[in-house]
């Protein structure tokens, strides 16, 4: 019977009978963790003597360089017990590294992992056991991404950060280890220590705050160890954001040296410089935005950013702030020009409506100039904004929807206008042009429909209000499967109620199945049935001679009607309100969040579209970049850094 652990999230690793083994590899000690795993002295003395092996091979391959290893080599080993004590038993770690010498702990603690295979001595049936525990217990802890990809820890020094021991990790970059190694991906330890956080936070902060703060002194080292990217272009802070982890953006944030720079100190206050090149430069210079990650947080994410107070923390208090000062104004000239806008066309309609005739041909020349200059607008906004778009495309294909989606509600200003130009062009171009025309009135519905859902989209602006939207969007994303079972119920009612109202003819006779009843038929057809069912779910007084005396089997309309009052309207009625209702109250707890990011999304929308404005007229000279005058921001000599003032409070204040 061999050794084996069980699949559940809490690993059980159970000890083998002695008559069906030769002797004891490996006991799993039973404790509330369930991450303690002891190896015997013969395990120890295999995994050394296969180690030196490795070592001896890897020499001969590379005989220019005997005794010197480096990370970018990218030599690799099989999962072997060494890198499962790594996990769960350090002092086993210590054992090896004591046996082997310094150019042989160096290539160890180099090699990377491939856990595709794992070392079989002599094809013993034991050392297969126990790797294939090791093997088992290291996809565990690698397999944590929530997304498609999956991400491996293929670095020693990343499964001691899993184990969460200081010490281990202290001696290991003694021995050896490559703080600025990395692996097939491009991703170092930092990129580990974010994808642990995502289940274990406060364990990949600590490690953190040990590495960097007392194993990583030299700020060069801290520098290439941030901001090195790995093959998806994605730096540690960008790989934080992308996954939305408020734990890791506010430590690596708040690195010094890196991030945030101290000038002075004032008293109960500290003046600080944060680099926000990257968020505060155009489309075309900039990489991954920390800030537009952040305002597609998803629900989940959100609830996680509301138990750490990102927001009300900084840079992130004093970077939103600024966000809202420098666009307040653009967005209230932006509502301001678009609501006479809507408003003048409404108007139109009114007039059109009341006064009966044609309005002159002018007018719609000016409604055409008008909708055009808004179009060209909108091209120009899809052009800037189309990374922060193709952002969110690519987060929904992932499955991951975000909570606010402000940006998303713009789609009704764009087709607003493109139905104004449409119905403008009928009726300048189109002689004889019928007013009560079916493509008309289709396209007016449209313009009044798009109009207010336009200008609804301000309202997300507003303190008051601007959870609304949000609010009713996944009030009805939730109810939809609701619905669905729903209508199926409701259909069957309706056909029935259809079906008891028509006769059956038998086949050459005249003569009915039913009653032969010349009564007028209220449900004379499936649609009519479906509607005066819905009046009767929603408990609307009807005529009883809809659902009794023009019936052909009144007793059968009697029972149908009672199961349509109870199953419809007192059971699936009420517990959808109490679904809906319970999801208001979900998402209203994250009300303050969903409002700061829906303007966040309207700020980053508007700042990218007059930045690019802005730099257009720049270079005619007319004008200069507004983050050189701006008082939030500061450049550096050459121009080529972007730094955020912020002056926050004294950590003992």
């Amino acid at each position: 019977m061999p050794i084996h652990a069980s699949h559940s999230s809490t690993r059980h690793l159970h000890r083998m009978p002695t008559q069906d083994r030769d002797y004891d590899l490996a006991i799993f000690e039973s404790n509330p963790s369930g991450e303690h795993l002891q190896f015997c002295k013969e395990a120890k003395d295999r995994c050394v003597r296969f180690l030196r092996r490795k070592f001896l091979d890897f020499t001969c391959r590379d005989f220019n360089r005997v005794t010197t290893t480096h990370a970018v080599e990218r030599h690799w080993l099989p999962v072997t017990s060494f890198h499962i004590a790594l996990l769960y038993n350090k002092q086993f770690v210590y054992d090896i590294l004591q046996e082997l010498n310094q150019d042989e702990v160096q290539f160890v603690l180099t090699s990377l992992i491939d856990y595709k295979e794992f070392h079989v001595e002599d094809d013993s049936r034991q050392d297969l056991e126990i790797h294939a525990i090791g093997l088992d217990a290291a996809v565990d802890w690698t397999s944590h991404d929530y997304e498609t990809k999956t991400f491996s820890f293929h670095l020693p020094l990343a499964l001691t950060m899993c184990n969460g021991s200081e010490d281990l990790l202290k001696t290991m970059i003694e021995g050896g280890a490559d703080v600025l190694q990395t692996d097939v991906d491009g991703n170092n330890v930092i990129h580990s220590l974010v994808e642990l956080s995502i289940r274990h936070p406060q364990q990949a902060l600590d490690m953190y705050h040990t590495l960097l703060e007392d194993l990583v002194a030299d700020k060069i080292s801290r520098q290439k160890l941030l901001l090195s990217a790995n093959s998806s272009k994605l730096t540690p802070l960008d790989y934080a954001s992308e996954k939305c982890l408020p734990e890791m953006i506010h430590a690596i944030m708040n690195t010094e040296g890196v991030y945030k720079f101290l000038i002075r100190h004032c008293g109960t206050h500290v003046h600080s410089l944060y680099e926000v090149t990257h968020d505060e430069t155009t489309n075309e210079e900039c990489g991954k935005s920390l800030l537009q990650s952040l305002s597609v947080a998803t629900e989940k994410q959100l609830a996680r950013l509301d138990d750490f107070h990102l927001l009300e923390k900084e840079p992130f208090a004093t970077w939103f702030k600024v966000k809202e000062k420098s666009n307040l104004w653009h967005t209230r000239f932006w509502m301001s020009m678009w609501g006479f806008y809507v408003a003048l066309y409404l108007s139109s309609i009114v007039w059109f409506g009341e006064v009966k005739r044609d309005l002159p041909k002018m007018y719609h020349v000016i409604m055409l100039t008008i909708s055009y200059i808004f179009l060209l607008t909108e091209i120009k906004g899809l052009y800037v904004n189309y990374p922060y778009l193709k952002m969110i495309v690519g987060r929904i294909k992932k499955g991951l929807y975000p909570l606010t989606l402000a940006s998303a509600y713009r789609v009704f200003q764009s087709i607003f206008i493109l139905t104004v130009i449409a119905t403008n062009n009928i009726h300048l171009f189109s002689e004889g042009c019928d007013a009560g025309s079916r493509l008309e009135r289709i396209l007016q519905v449209a313009n009044i429909f798009c109009g207010f859902m336009s200008v609804m989209f301000f309202t997300q602006l507003s303190e008051a209000m601007g959870h609304y939207l949000t609010v009713i969007e996944k009030m009805l994303f939730n109810t939809l499967a609701f619905l669905s079972i729903w209508w199926v119920i409701f259909l069957a009612f309706a056909t029935s109620f259809y079906l008891n109202n028509i006769d059956f003819t038998c086949p050459g006779n005249d003569s009915t199945l039913l009653f032969t009843s010349p009564t007028q038929q209220s449900f004379s057809s499936i649609y009519h049935s479906i509607y005066e069912t819905f009046l009767l779910v929603l408990a609307v007084v009807a005529p009883k001679s809809w659902y009794f005396e023009d019936s052909n089997d009144p007793d059968l309309s009697v029972v149908l009607y009672i199961l349509c009052l109870i199953v419809n309207t007192l059971v699936l009625l009420n517990l959808l309100i109490a679904i809906m209702n319970e999801r208001v109250v979900e998402i209203c707890r994250h009300k303050h969040s969903i409002l700061k990011l829906n303007q966040l999304s309207i700020y980053l929308l508007i700042g990218d579209k007059r930045k690019s404005d802005q730099n257009f007229w720049k270079r005619w000279k007319f004008t200069e970049n507004w983050t050189d005058t701006h008082k939030h921001f500061i450049r550096n000599n050459e121009k080529t850094k972007l730094y955020l003032h912020v002056v926050e409070r004294t950590k003992e204040c």
